[in-house]
């Protein structure tokens, strides 16, 4: 192998999620509690009319497809700035009670990272 060159290029890990082996239950957790989570279908209104500047889409996206906990704690510090004034709530389509949502997600992450050990 000697003399060979990579010529700048490398090879990468994977980046797909595997579900089969994923750790869903904060997802099971909030679906028994804010049932009207799953009719979300990630039109974005909820980010463009969020004063707060908190982007649902993106949460929703992070939890359902358990992604670790440290790459969600961006997000839920912007969702603890949230005002609950509820517009996003009045431009949903689906009527997701997304202050109750806020709320929810807010506590059982809160819960959730209590049960996982810090590395």
């Amino acid at each position: 192998m000697a003399g060979k060159k990579n010529f700048g290029f490398g090879m990468n890990t994977g980046r797909q999620i595997d579900l089969d082996h994923a750790d869903t239950l904060l997802a099971t957790e909030l679906d028994e509690v804010v049932g009207e989570w799953r009719a979300c279908i990630n039109c974005g209104s909820c980010a463009a009319t969020c004063p707060a500047g908190i982007n649902f889409r993106k949460i929703h996206y992070r939890i359902r497809m358990s992604l670790e906990l440290p790459t969600l704690k961006v997000e839920l510090a912007t969702l603890n700035s949230c005002f609950l004034c509820g517009k996003c709530q009045l431009v949903c389509p689906r009527g997701i009670p997304t202050r109750y949502l806020a709320i929810q997600i807010t506590q059982k992450t809160k819960q959730y990272a209590e049960n996982i050990p810090s590395v």
